[in-house]
């Protein structure tokens, strides 16, 4: 009887060791669960986060001038077009610093990986007209132009390269195309009007440019141009009427005020011409007011007393410069008006 309560509580004793280990393996595996989600869990945020990192080509610093200070191009894993967003940001913030052959050079990259976007040919035409390199912009629209012959931008800025060149036969049959496509953009009208301008067509620029002003109303870039027509034709009144609503929306364009003075001196009002040189030589410099003030226009302001007290006041303003060197006060300046300032014909 004794022996038989042994073996029975040997059994036990079995059972419950096997019950021990089943508890300690059952333990050991939700461990290694909980290890391996855990595990896959952090892999899985770590992927994100690259991801993330990739495709967030916009938030760059302001101080990166280059994809390669942003190393993108040493990351062979990042897509393509991150690679051109990430440059055509760079390039944009280089064209808006007038940085315009930086700009030029990141756009070109961002072609390197991608030459069917016109857009981005455009751009860069762009960037190197304003650096004053025309070959190089006339290539770009060019190329924008194979990819697609309709464009609007494209053949608008294809017709200011010729514009740049004399080219004035060229640019107005672009000009003259983009408007048959039923193309309304404001900036064609006052383009053509200079073309015509310069080639003294004055009634055909006198309409391109009322159509202009239709749209864009009191814009000073056109009523200057409009002025100078009015002034060529003997229209003084109406001329310095233009220049007067232009001076409205542009008070600091020096060459708005020298337009009114030559305006006035060919009216022989030259107490108003004076006036309005005065306020020239205040917003420019002396050098600039004295080659207008040479002008035939002012011929019988300069004999007079209050001219030659003028002409005086010049000189001691030019001496004062030279004596102090003071810097260039910067030009207000508009769409291909940079290079010279119009005056009204003697």
């Amino acid at each position: 009887m004794k022996r038989k309560r042994s073996e029975s509580q040997i059994e036990e004793e079995m059972v419950h060791a096997q019950r021990k280990l089943l508890v300690v393996i059952a333990t050991m595996s939700a461990v290694l669960l909980l290890a391996i989600l855990i595990a896959r869990l952090s892999w899985s945020l770590q992927a994100r986060k690259q991801h993330r990192t990739r495709t967030s080509p916009t938030s760059l610093p302001d101080d990166i001038t280059s994809v390669e200070d942003a190393g993108i191009e040493s990351d062979a894993t990042v897509p393509s077009d991150v690679q051109i967003q990430s440059l055509l940001d760079i390039a944009k913030r280089r064209h808006d610093s007038k940085n315009y052959e930086e700009a030029a050079a990141a756009y070109r990259k961002a072609i390197a990986l991608n030459g069917q976007d016109v857009s981005v040919w455009v751009s860069m035409g762009r960037s190197y007209l304003a650096s004053g390199d025309t070959t190089a912009a006339k290539d770009a629209f060019e190329q924008a132009l194979e990819l697609d012959s309709h464009h609007a931008e494209a053949q608008e800025e294809m017709a200011v390269v010729y514009m740049q060149q004399q080219k004035l036969t060229d640019a107005l049959a672009i000009l003259e195309n983009l408007l048959i496509q039923g193309e309304e953009r404001p900036r064609v009208y006052l383009l053509r009007a200079i073309c015509q301008k310069s080639q003294s067509n004055w009634a055909d620029a006198t309409e391109s440019l009322q159509d202009y002003l239709a749209i864009e109303p009191g814009e000073p870039f056109a009523l200057k141009e409009l002025a100078f027509i009015e002034a060529s034709q003997g229209q003084y009144e109406s001329a310095l009427r233009h220049l007067k609503q232009a001076l409205e929306t542009a008070p600091e364009w020096p060459g708005l005020h020298l337009d009114a003075a030559a305006t006035c001196a060919l009216m022989e009002n030259s107490e108003e011409a004076l006036r309005y040189l005065r306020t020239a030589l205040d917003l420019s410099t002396p050098g600039v007011v004295y080659r207008v003030y040479r002008q035939p226009a002012f011929q019988a302001i300069r004999r007079s007393e209050a001219g030659e007290a003028f002409e005086q006041e010049l000189a001691q303003k030019a001496r004062e410069r030279l004596k102090g060197s003071q810097p260039s006060k910067p030009a207000h300046t508009f769409p291909l008006s940079e290079q010279s300032v119009d005056l009204v014909p003697p």
